[in-house]
C-alpha cells in the first residue's frame, strides 16, 4: 500500500496557443488522436527532437 502520495498536478499549458490547438485537435478529431497516440507511445527507444513551445504531455 502506497501512502503519502497526492494526485499529480494538472497539465500546464504554455503562453502560446500551440499546445491548446493541438490538444483541441486531439479531442475533436479521432484520426488525429490515434495518430498522435501512436506517434508518442509506439517505441520507447526512439527519441523525439525538442518540442519547443509545445507540451507533448498535455497533447497526449
Amino acid at each position: 500500500m502506497v501512502t503519502g502520495q497526492g494526485l499529480p498536478a494538472p497539465a500546464q499549458y504554455g503562453d502560446d496557443a500551440t499546445t491548446r490547438w493541438l490538444s483541441a485537435a486531439a479531442h475533436l478529431d479521432a484520426a488525429y488522436a490515434r495518430d498522435t497516440d501512436h506517434e508518442l507511445t509506439k517505441d520507447r527507444l526512439t527519441a523525439f527532437g525538442p518540442s519547443l513551445g509545445v507540451d507533448l504531455v498535455a497533447v497526449a
